[in-house]
């Protein structure tokens, strides 16, 4: 039996809503996504803002075209200074993350042995650039992370083109 919920993510299944992707703008975010160009859902608290990136998400990921992962990096602020342990916290829910959505646990074999050569400071540049891209990595590095291609969007080091869409209407 579906109710309202007040927190959290909505499930269709179990929860009255409007649906995520009704409230975003679909054929913008497709565009700057197709451009690799960045996006940022802005709105107050308890609006779906998680709920459409978990719909986008499974949208993109459906299609075949891109494969894609959310992580929640809140937890890595338990950390506070220590970067090295920020960025292990990041990339074991991220390798998570990729097992759960994508059924794929080669990022999980890959990001402890890149912590340990890369150090902290430039460990998550890494993983993701050997996840996302060919140039630096090697072919078994690819091969590690074959289900893992669109990540590049993510691990920009410039993130100047922001796209904001209120879900607040």
């Amino acid at each position: 039996m579906r109710e309202f919920n007040l927190e959290g993510p909505m499930v269709a299944d179990d929860h009255y809503l409007v649906p995520p992707l009704d409230r975003v703008d679909l054929a913008d975010i497709r565009h700057l996504v197709a451009r690799k160009r960045y996006f940022v859902l802005h709105a107050p608290r308890q609006t779906g803002k998680t709920s459409a990136l978990l719909a986008l998400r499974d949208l993109f990921n459906a299609e075949g075209d891109y494969s894609c992962v959310y992580v929640n990096v809140e937890c890595a602020t338990t950390a506070r200074e220590d970067v090295a342990t920020a960025i292990r916290t990041v990339l074991s829910e991220l390798a998570e993350s990729a097992c759960d959505a994508l059924g794929d646990d080669q990022l999980g074999k890959l990001w402890p042995d890149v912590l340990a050569k890369a150090g902290g400071h430039s460990a998550l540049r890494v993983a993701l650039t050997r996840c996302s891209t060919s140039d630096g990595a090697t072919a078994e590095q690819r091969a590690e992370c074959r289900q893992l291609p669109r990540l590049t969007a993510f691990s920009a080091p410039d993130p100047v083109r922001h796209f904001t869409k209120s879900m607040s209407r």
